[in-house]
């Protein structure tokens, strides 16, 4: 065999290598509709095609899902976390969201772009849009969160972009969101 054909085989195989270690990190990569059911802390949604998810650590999200555009998309990155807490004393949920906009008005430079209210999981879910700066490079970030209560738990759903590719991602952030419910 020629030398250039056995160096085109080897960085093939270093290819296939690296693209097989990559994919064994992916806890999950949903292809078709996707449903993540969390059992202990009491809720499902279901990931679109396109999204990677895994189930988060015991503190922190319950579950974090991640598309990003490739670079003729413009390499954008969408995130869909779930925060389940302890509600002690509980809530109502408009005092939840509530309290979510307060601890919000903390984020550097965080801009309220709208609030209301949507119905799904049968039950009322107030949400609150903004724009903030996080991480050493002040890079903008528009999020859009909902929170249900079931019981003595709280739920925030947050979705968050970058603000330029914020409407791209919103119809699988709708699907997600309306994908939620209590198990």
């Amino acid at each position: 065999m020629n030398p250039a054909r056995k160096k085109t085989l080897l960085l093939a195989a270093v290819g296939l290598a690296a693209f097989a270690a990559v994919a064994a990190g992916i806890r999950h990569l949903a292809v078709g509709s996707r449903r993540h059911v969390d059992g202990i802390k009491g809720f499902s949604l279901s990931f679109p095609s396109g999204w990677e998810f895994q189930e988060g650590p015991t503190e922190g999200p319950a579950v974090q899902g991640l598309k990003v555009l490739g670079i003729p998309e413009g390499s954008h990155r969408a995130a869909v976390n779930v925060t389940v807490e302890s509600l002690h004393p509980p809530l109502d949920v408009r005092t939840y969201r509530r309290r979510g906009i307060v601890i919000g008005g903390h984020l550097p430079e965080y801009v309220p772009i709208g609030e209301g209210i949507e119905r799904f999981a049968n039950v009322e879910a107030p949400w609150i849009h903004y724009t903030y700066v996080a991480g050493p490079k002040r890079k903008q970030f528009q999020a859009w969160q909902f929170y249900l209560i079931r019981g003595s738990r709280g739920y925030v759903i947050t979705c968050t972009a970058d603000p330029a590719a914020f409407e791209r991602f919103r119809p699988d952030f709708e699907e997600i969101v309306r994908s939620f419910r209590f198990e």
